[in-house]
């Protein structure tokens, strides 16, 4: 359930989620202004307001996301390796075959390159949208602190990315050296 749900419902229902908050009400706090609650504010501007910042949110950690991905299948093009999805197995046992495969394997990787670059591009037309739609509904510090918990949420996104991806390219290495 959503906060603009918990509200909704705590509304009609008069019930004791009336005094819910965002758990980023407690951890964001602007330095002008003590107390300040994001999204307390942004709940009070609208739910249009709330679910544009939200949507806002999410596509920052989407952006990053997409970047960890085309950062990723670039160091397997630059090393020669194939991610795993993308793997093909040779349906004859021909020297032929196998260098079709393998030169097909190439080919996926290049194009799943250029997807990550249209999707990057999609996506960023899309926030920049949010982004100035926000401007327009926000004020200036609710924005900044809007922007802020984007990047720390996009931060920990890329982190966590980050990790599993370069885990994946040292298996794949591994999985390389052993075949030679």
């Amino acid at each position: 359930m959503t906060s603009a749900q918990v509200v909704e419902t705590s509304v009609t229902n008069n019930s004791s989620f009336q005094n819910y908050t965002h758990p980023d009400d407690h951890t964001i706090r602007t330095t002008d202004t003590p107390g300040f609650k994001p999204f307390t504010m942004l709940r009070s501007l609208g739910r249009q307001s709330e679910r544009l910042a939200n949507n806002y949110i999410s596509s920052v950690s989407t952006v990053r996301r997409i970047r960890q991905q085309l950062w990723f299948n670039h160091r397997c093009k630059d090393h020669g390796l194939v991610p795993a999805g993308l793997k093909l197995k040779s349906p004859l046992n021909t020297q032929e075959a196998i260098q079709i495969v393998k030169s097909t394997c190439r080919r996926l990787v290049k194009a799943r390159i250029n997807d990550c670059h249209r999707r990057l591009n999609y996506c960023n037309n899309k926030l920049q949208q949010q982004l100035d739609k926000l401007k327009q509904l926000l004020p200036t510090n609710l924005l900044d602190t809007v922007m802020t918990i984007a990047g720390r949420r996009a931060d920990k996104t890329t982190d966590r990315v980050r990790t599993e991806q370069e885990r994946k390219l040292t298996r794949l290495q591994r999985n390389k050296d052993k075949k030679r």
